[in-house]
């Protein structure tokens, strides 16, 4: 099993620290996810400008350690925690230190003014007088000024985050969830996102559902294994996301996946490779004269044409293992550059010159995909799923592509 960390208790591939307030200090639980009893694990961290202090540096099974941060970072995910076992690398964790963290939330909850002046749990209330509550708190709030009057006064307001519980059996529960964490920097304002909007958003709707549904799936992406320089991956190794997507992707994945978890529902992750198919491929991108060849050595990608999704899929759908995790792709790596001149091949046209990486016209969302270089391995869907890709490699979905484009062109209209 792959090694991760958990931060304060959940298993994450970011995190955030917050630092001191007067002299009170936030320090981080770290953990190893995935350890046994025996696993040792060297701890280290490095910061380019933020002040962190880790003890200890090392780690044995369930042991834990703790990352407190004196001062700020100077940007977003500057602090890198990198996890050792037996001297490889299994994780890296990239964080970030603020300060006056501000949490930004959504879902629904319940207020209540009332004239008494009871603690807010009487239902009924029989004095006169204004008393404020949100619904679900529990009864520690003061009875007397206990009302807001001022934006930034304290009055012990509770909201459970992430949490819905009903604490009077006479109002319905608490439904509110985290969407991200916005703090200061040295150098602006930074904000932690969750990996996946329809979770905060109606991630209780899912899980209250969850256990009546047959089968449920999240598109992810190959990403989330980051650079490998070249090596192959397959759903066994560990996370190491090099870019801010997958480090979202991450924690969607690791999201969806604690729905079945803790609800019961019944997920099913894939990670896809590049994605072409009919209208969004090399072929088309030639055609529009957009089609570069990067030179950029030893680079290569795992693709998957959209009908092999769709057939993968539906052979889940028809074998229903929830928590399992699958890398949709197909059977041949190759280097891009390979792939356009095979692509002018079909079309009978003469290749674009070779471009270095470094000269190529690219947007930066483009080159992002280069940071990261490997080889996906599909075994497992053939495997467990017995799935039968009809395009297995680029060249035959290239082949299938350019040969139905000319079929359409040649058909009179009707």
């Amino acid at each position: 099993m792959a090694i991760g960390v958990k931060i304060n208790g959940t298993k994450a591939t970011e995190g955030f620290l917050v630092t001191p307030a007067g002299k009170t200090s936030f320090p981080a639980t770290i953990a190893l996810d995935g350890a046994t009893k025996t696993t040792t694990a060297t701890l280290r961290v490095h910061s380019a400008t933020a002040q962190v202090a880790l003890s200890p540096a090392s780690i044995t099974g369930k042991q834990t350690a703790t990352l407190t941060a004196k001062t700020q970072s100077g940007k977003k995910n500057d602090i890198t925690l990198t996890v050792e076992v037996g001297g490889k690398v299994v994780a890296t964790i990239p964080f970030t230190a603020v300060s006056n963290p501000r949490i930004r939330f959504m879902g629904r909850y319940q207020a209540r003014f009332a004239t008494d002046n009871d603690f807010y749990n009487d239902p009924r209330g029989t004095d006169q007088g204004w008393n404020f509550a949100l619904d679900g708190e529990p009864d520690f709030v003061p009875a007397k000024n206990n009302v807001p009057l001022k934006r930034n006064q304290p009055v012990g307001r509770v909201i459970r985050f992430h949490d819905p519980v009903t604490l009077r059996s006479h109002v319905a529960p608490i439904g509110v969830f985290v969407t991200s964490i916005e703090g200061d920097t040295a150098t602006g304002i930074v904000e932690c996102s969750a990996g996946d909007p329809v979770i905060d958003a109606h991630g209780g709707d899912v899980a209250a559902i969850g256990r009546s549904l047959a089968w449920s799936g999240y598109l992810s992406t190959t990403g989330v294994y980051g650079d490998r320089a070249g090596g192959w991956v397959d759903e066994a190794d560990a996370l190491r996301p090099s870019g801010e997507r997958g480090r979202r992707r991450c924690a969607a994945e690791t999201a969806w996946l604690d729905l079945w978890r803790r609800d019961g529902v019944p997920v099913h992750l894939f990670r896809l490779a590049a994605i072409y198919g009919p209208g969004r491929s090399a072929l088309d991108q030639i055609k529009a004269g957009t089609a570069q060849r990067v030179d950029k050595p030893d680079q290569v990608f795992s693709r998957i044409h959209v009908e092999n999704i769709a057939s993968a899929l539906e052979a889940s759908m028809a074998r229903p293992n929830p928590g399992a995790i699958y890398n949709l792709c197909d059977d041949d790596p190759a280097p891009p550059a390979t792939v356009i001149a095979f692509a002018c091949t079909l079309l009978g046209v003469s290749p674009p010159p070779l471009v270095p990486f470094e000269q190529a016209n690219l947007s930066p969302m483009a080159r992002s995909f280069y940071d990261d270089n490997k080889r996906v391995a599909n075994s497992r869907i053939k495997r467990e799923l017995g799935v039968r890709l009809r395009y297995p490699s680029y060249s035959a979905g290239l082949r299938a592509l350019a040969e139905a484009e000319a079929e359409n062109d040649e058909t009179p209209p009707s």
